[in-house]
């Protein structure tokens, strides 16, 4: 290592003043690549060939097994990118991958053939293991304000199949999900806002995982999570909205749980101008062309939400999420192996809670005047 230190110290004089500039802005800026053409330049390596494909694959020092002859000689790892430095035989390969999952693959080799087939190899690699990822995982980009800019993790959550929970939901709820499960990018017209309210328990959380895995193939998630911070930032609105995208068909969802009190009817005077933001984000001049949509959950009542919110064509989907009525919620009992009668319609909590033996599934006892009058019971 001391030798090769002395070589590219011998190397670094023999530098113009041109070239000694762009080199030491190029190492304050990603020391990692550096390091790579420094290597090249040491190992005589002519020629290189670089692939770039958009993947959902993460990068973890697992993906580089001894096995396949991998030899990790960098690992870097700065705001939500990653980059790996390999020697793979007598070449150098250098992956760099972006916060929203692109993938630059360089191969140098003394031979332009062995570079390619090289570079190959590792896209074949990486496709085998993303298909492999992709029929139980899906990747979400958790998003939240840092200075100097903001800043994202992405996680990848076991997948939820629409199919498999759509029984979950009232049969009200399940046309319109199913709806909205279905839809494609080419398909989406009109209101750039999906809106779902409902009581707690009714299982939004869960309906938001089975949308993220439908709308994989056309569609990045970003969850907020702090979603005042973005509507009372403009930088920080803007950064996502307007971010380059590698691929210019994809879509973005936002997503912003329990965030009602952005949309109430006293919104501007509660949380500033963050209303406004996000109608002129959805419809006005500042949304337009933008391959971008937002998806607010609340467990606000629809009547208390702002009128401008639940205008007719702002939003490209509402949907309540009603508790399952007395005899769906039997239904999905027995289903369930519970053999007993719901006192009326529960939530999804509720029926867990039932199978899970947390529950009494009992009514609460009613006070006031419909206490002592049956004719005003429900």
């Amino acid at each position: 290592m001391r030798a090769t230190q002395v070589q590219r110290e011998i190397r670094y004089r023999e530098e113009s003043d041109d070239a000694r500039l762009m080199r030491i802005m190029l190492e304050e800026r990603n020391p990692l690549r550096v390091e790579f053409e420094a290597a090249v330049a040491e190992g005589g390596m002519t020629y290189r060939t670089r692939q770039t494909v958009g993947m959902s694959v993460s990068l973890s020092p697992e993906s580089f097994p001894e096995s396949f002859g991998d030899r990790i000689l960098y690992w870097a790892e700065s705001l939500g990118s990653k980059e790996v430095l390999l020697q793979y035989g007598h070449t150098l390969v250098h992956i760099d991958q972006g916060p929203t999952g692109r993938l630059d693959v360089e191969v140098a080799a003394r031979e332009l053939k062995a570079a390619r087939e090289i570079a190959q190899e590792f896209i074949t690699r990486f496709e085998c293991k993303e298909e492999k990822e992709q029929s139980s995982r899906v990747r979400v980009s958790f998003w939240r304000n840092c200075s100097p800019v903001p800043d994202s993790n992405d996680r990848f959550l076991d997948a939820v199949q629409w199919q498999d929970i759509s029984e979950n939901y009232a049969a009200t709820t399940t046309v319109k999900l199913s709806r909205l499960m279905d839809l494609t990018g080419q398909e989406v017209k009109g209101g750039r806002l999906i809106l779902w309210h409902g009581k707690p328990g009714t299982g939004k959380t869960y309906a938001i995982r089975a949308l993220a895995q439908q709308w994989k193939r056309w569609c990045d998630i970003y969850y907020i999570t702090d979603p005042e911070a973005l509507l009372g930032n403009p930088s920080y609105l803007l950064h996502l909205i307007l971010e380059d995208a590698e691929d210019e068909n994809r879509w973005r969802l936002l997503v912003m749980e329990d965030t009602g009190e952005l949309l109430s009817i006293d919104a501007k005077h509660s949380v500033g101008q963050a209303l406004s933001r996000l109608l002129n984000t959805t419809e006005g001049l500042l949304g337009q062309g933008l391959r971008v949509l937002f998806l607010i959950t609340t467990n606000d009542e629809l009547g208390k939400l702002n009128p401008a919110v639940t205008r007719h064509g702002r939003c490209l989907s509402a949907v309540e999420f009603s508790p399952l009525t007395r005899d769906e919620s039997r239904k999905w009992l027995v289903r369930s192996g519970v053999d007993t009668q719901p006192n009326g319609a529960l939530t999804l909590s509720d029926l867990y809670a039932i199978v899970n033996g947390d529950s009494t599934n009992s009514q609460p006892a009613r006070i006031g005047f419909q206490a002592c009058d049956p004719d005003l019971l429900p």
